[in-house]
C-alpha cells in the first residue's frame, strides 16, 4: 500500500509541476529572444546600453554616454522603437490615467494607462513612452516602480 501511494504521489505531483516548469522555460525563451533583438537594434543605432529594462514585450534603456534612450516594443511582424536623445529633452513626466471603480470593500482607482511623457527642446512635440494600456492583455505588475526609476533617471541625466 505504501508503494502505490508514493507512486500516486510523484505522479500528482509531476503532473502539477511539469506545466509550471514548461510555461518558465517558454517565457525564459520570449525574454531572451526579446533581449537578442533589442541588442541588434542597440548595435544597428551604435548604442551602448548601460543599463535596462524589460517587461511585457518592453525593453527600456538607455546610452549615458551617447545621451539617448531607446525604447522597444516588440511586436507581430516587427518590433517598434523609440530613440530620444537627451540632449534635447527638456521636462519628464509621469502618466498615470486612472478611473474610478467600485468593489465590494469599496471605491477604487482602476489605472487604465502607465507611462511617460518627455518635453523637447524647440517647439517639437512630446514624446509619449507607454508603459502599460489596460486594453492590452498583459497584468500590472512593477510599472508603476519603473515609471518612478526611469523618471529619476532621465531627469538626473538630460541637459
Amino acid at each position: 500500500m505504501e508503494l502505490s501511494s508514493i507512486i500516486t504521489g510523484v505522479v500528482f505531483i509531476a503532473i502539477i509541476a511539469l506545466p509550471v516548469i514548461i510555461l518558465s522555460k517558454s517565457g525564459n525563451k520570449k525574454k531572451k529572444a526579446l533581449l537578442q533583438r533589442y541588442q541588434a537594434l542597440c548595435t544597428s543605432l551604435g548604442l551602448n546600453i548601460n543599463g535596462s529594462d524589460t517587461w511585457n514585450d518592453l525593453v527600456l534603456g538607455m546610452d549615458k554616454n551617447a545621451r539617448k534612450l531607446l525604447f522597444y516594443k516588440d511586436g507581430e511582424a516587427a518590433g517598434q522603437h523609440t530613440l530620444v536623445d537627451l540632449n534635447h529633452v527638456v521636462n519628464v513626466k509621469k502618466i498615470n490615467i486612472t478611473r474610478g471603480g467600485n468593489t465590494q470593500s469599496g471605491a477604487v482607482n482602476i489605472i487604465d494607462i502607465l507611462g511617460l511623457e518627455l518635453a523637447l527642446k524647440d517647439g517639437q512635440g512630446p514624446v509619449t513612452l507607454e508603459f502599460y494600456n489596460s486594453k492590452y492583455p498583459f497584468n500590472l505588475s512593477n510599472e508603476l516602480e519603473l515609471v518612478g526609476k526611469w523618471t529619476k533617471a532621465i531627469s538626473e541625466n538630460m541637459k
